[in-house]
């Protein structure tokens, strides 16, 4: 048991002790610099206002 112990202590102080551990790689981030670059995500956005806005609406109904 205590062997386990000690593997277990070793192996999470040497994963996480890198420095890049908590730098942050967006893969789906949407900005305003890069989402109105072209049409497609135009659309996108005005899409997810319109479902945003008649979430809204629907929701008041109820």
């Amino acid at each position: 048991m205590k062997k386990l112990s000690l593997i277990l202590i070793l192996t999470t102080f040497f994963t996480s002790c890198k420095k890049d551990f908590l730098d942050e790689k967006p893969t789906a981030f949407l900005s305003s610099t890069n989402a109105y670059t072209n049409y497609a995500g135009l659309n996108a956005t005005v899409t997810n206002i319109y479902g945003l806005i008649r979430s809204e609406f629907i929701a008041a109904m109820r």
